[in-house]
């Protein structure tokens, strides 16, 4: 370590005066710049980025349990039809894909691919009030992007 040191003095007293007074002004402005740009500004651009992502995720979440009151309630089908052919028919009006559908007694668990959080409200909506289709559970997870969710099981009847 002392002979890095000595190395390090016999180095900067071979420089001219001149270009001492230069590294000496140049070498912190250069230490500030990569502390800046190496250190802080990204830490403050993933700062703004997870608070970003708090704000949309606590969005996400006040709106899905402002909507567990409403995906409660249940009826008695009013359309002709079988379940499976009703909920299919209101999917498709949706623009939502079912990726598995599976029918057990008088239920019918579903599936669905990623979809927009909104309108899977707006199906399910409308298989509660217009066809009378009952949830019985919803296991509904964010996904990835945002405003979206995964649909890992849904069960009607």
């Amino acid at each position: 370590m002392n002979q890095l040191i000595q190395q390090f003095q016999q180095g900067w007293q071979r420089l001219a005066p001149r270009e001492q007074q230069l590294l000496s002004i140049a070498a912190p402005v250069v230490a500030v710049a990569v502390l800046y740009f190496g250190v802080w500004q990204p830490f403050q651009q993933w700062r703004a980025q997870q608070a970003n992502e708090l704000k949309q995720a606590l969005s996400q979440l006040h709106n899905m349990q402002a909507a567990i009151p409403q995906l409660q309630q249940g009826g008695v089908r009013n359309v002709q039809g079988s379940l499976a052919d009703v909920v299919a028919q209101a999917a498709t009006a949706h623009q939502l894909k079912v990726s598995r559908m599976q029918p057990k007694d008088a239920q019918l668990q579903l599936t669905l691919e990623d979809a927009p959080f909104n309108k899977l409200l707006q199906w399910l909506h409308q298989l509660q009030q217009q066809q009378g289709v009952q949830i019985v559970q919803l296991e509904v997870s964010a996904a990835d992007s945002p405003g979206m969710v995964r649909v890992r099981r849904v069960v009607l009847q």
